[in-house]
């Protein structure tokens, strides 16, 4: 009886080592393996594209709620100034503006507007006179939650829009 065992034992052994020798040595699948390497490589620069792509539509969302803002603050002309002082003064034709309320318009225009739900902030906001300037802030998360983009821009996309405008008189 303990010379079947061994025999069984050693038959075993041989199998053992046949079926790990054959499947090394077999090369069959090893393209699937590449094949599912390159989708995962593919699916990841998909979602960093689309993420990318949102991010720059909504900056170009931002940019035109700061030029909106800007365009109706340079609209805000100080009429006493208007009527009082030289155009061109400097060699400009820029038409005197109300500072105060330039920005109160910049104000009104920013605080009913929403980005992807989400407030924008006034960075800065400045008036001379003759031109106002404006930069906004807002941040807006990432359509595809993936979590190496997650890990390389935190989750929140950050963007920014500057812009300025004055109102001028044309030459005559």
């Amino acid at each position: 009886m303990a010379l079947n065992t061994w025999k069984h034992k050693s038959r075993n052994r041989f199998f053992a080592r046949g079926l790990i020798h054959n499947f090394s040595a077999d090369e069959n699948g090893s393209i699937s393996v590449l094949i599912i390497g390159l989708a995962v490589l593919a699916l990841t620069l998909a979602f960093g594209v689309i993420d990318l792509s949102d991010a720059f539509l909504a900056k170009r969302e931002l940019q035109q709620i700061s030029e909106e803002a800007t365009q109706r603050a340079a609209h805000e002309i100080s009429l006493p100034d208007y009527y009082t002082s030289n155009l061109n003064t400097a060699g400009t034709n820029a038409v005197p503006l109300d500072c105060s309320a330039a920005l109160a318009s910049i104000q009104r225009t920013v605080s009913v507007s929403l980005l992807r739900n989400t407030a924008i902030e006034i960075d800065q906001a400045s008036c001379n006179g003759s031109e106002v300037a404006l930069s906004l802030k807002s941040t807006i998360k990432p359509i595809v939650d993936f979590p190496i983009l997650r890990s390389a821009f935190g989750g929140i996309f950050e963007i920014q829009a500057v812009s300025s405008a004055a109102s001028i008189v044309p030459k005559a």
